[in-house]
């Protein structure tokens, strides 16, 4: 477990390709998500400055109450806890005003999917042959309302 972590809110772009470096998402989502408005959170270890886990909101628009997340682990230790959780929702939950995320994940990552499902998404869809590596995708989605992380 981190002893020492903390939510880095700056450096959003070393963020975000730390994030698509390591999901499904590819080159193409790199490019559109980076080449418009996103922002990013992570947890870093303070004792070693490196990232274990971190989120990337995009495809929103100020007025629009629907916004696009990309959260991923690096798999090393537990890196999440209640607390941290609460603060990945509140940012597009509370401060962005959003009433509802989306993310999308490879019907073949199932622990992705499992952990969608652990957070409170709920799968609404199939895109077939909609990953960047021609995989089926997985569509979520999490209402406010049903977010009990924010409660």
């Amino acid at each position: 477990m981190i002893r020492n972590r903390v939510i880095l809110t700056g450096e959003k772009e070393i963020v975000a390709n730390w994030v698509f470096d390591r999901t499904e998402a590819g080159p193409n989502m790199r490019d559109a998500v980076m080449g418009g408005w996103y922002c990013t959170l992570a947890t870093i270890d303070l004792d070693t400055n490196e990232i274990y886990g971190a989120c990337v909101y995009s495809a929103w628009t100020k007025g629009e109450k629907t916004v696009s997340m990309e959260l991923t682990a690096s798999g090393g230790p537990l890196w999440l806890s209640r607390k941290l959780i609460r603060a990945y929702f509140s940012l597009p939950f509370i401060h962005y005003g959003c009433t509802r995320l989306t993310t999308i994940v490879s019907k073949k990552n199932k622990k992705s999917r499992e952990m969608q499902r652990r957070l409170g998404f709920v799968e609404e869809g199939n895109a077939r042959e909609g990953m960047s590596n021609g995989d089926d995708a997985i569509i979520y989605g999490l209402l406010k309302r049903e977010c009990r992380w924010i409660r």
